[in-house]
């Protein structure tokens, strides 16, 4: 599912979720800036939906730039999907959230 906002929107029970990025369109062929936007609307997707507890994942990856290119988009996009998480805490944090 591309729109993750609308399957969490349809969740209610409190329960982690794991949500899968399709790696092709999402890390191998996009640049920093979309990857991380996608990132941070799934982010806020969860918390608008009030889910607190969730794993982002990569799905499974094909040799699409070369491996090596491959792997360093990977690291990058995990990078990247911790900084949106900090983030996130930080600005609950600042307001009083957390």
């Amino acid at each position: 599912m591309e729109d993750k906002g609308a399957g969490i929107e349809r969740l209610r029970a409190q329960q982690a979720l794991e949500l899968r990025v399709f790696a092709q369109h999402h890390i191998q062929e996009c640049s920093e800036e979309e990857s991380k936007s996608y990132i941070r609307q799934i982010v806020e997707d969860c918390r608008k939906g009030g889910i607190s507890r969730y794993i982002l994942r990569s799905s499974g990856m094909s040799v699409v730039l070369g491996v090596e290119k491959d792997l360093e988009k990977l690291i990058r996009w995990v990078e990247m999907t911790r900084e949106v998480q900090d983030e996130f805490i930080n600005s609950n944090r600042d307001s009083g959230k957390v």
